[in-house]
């Protein structure tokens, strides 16, 4: 893309655009406050699930276990993807 051709797209940009109404901001800002709210509680959770884990002791697993976890995991991830690629979900 020429410098040319990038101005042109910017100037037609420019002439497309247009302020949004009162309502579409604040639309818009519920719906951003919204998902900031959950991914923080999410992430919140996420944090004192992994602090409370820390405190416990668990025995160490073997090797041979964890990469049977791993892979079981990997295996679910790769049939759910191919479930929703099937299903049209993407």
């Amino acid at each position: 893309m020429g410098l040319k051709t990038f101005m042109k797209s910017i100037v037609r940009i420019v002439r497309v655009s247009k302020k949004p109404s009162r309502r579409d901001l604040a639309l818009s800002l519920k719906v951003s406050s919204l998902g900031t709210l959950i991914l923080g509680t999410l992430g919140f959770t996420i944090q004192l699930v992994a602090s409370s884990l820390h405190l416990i002791r668990f025995p160490a697993l073997p090797r041979f276990q964890l990469l049977n976890v791993i892979v079981v995991v990997i295996v679910i991830i790769l049939a759910a993807l191919a479930y929703g690629k099937k299903a049209g979900w993407w």
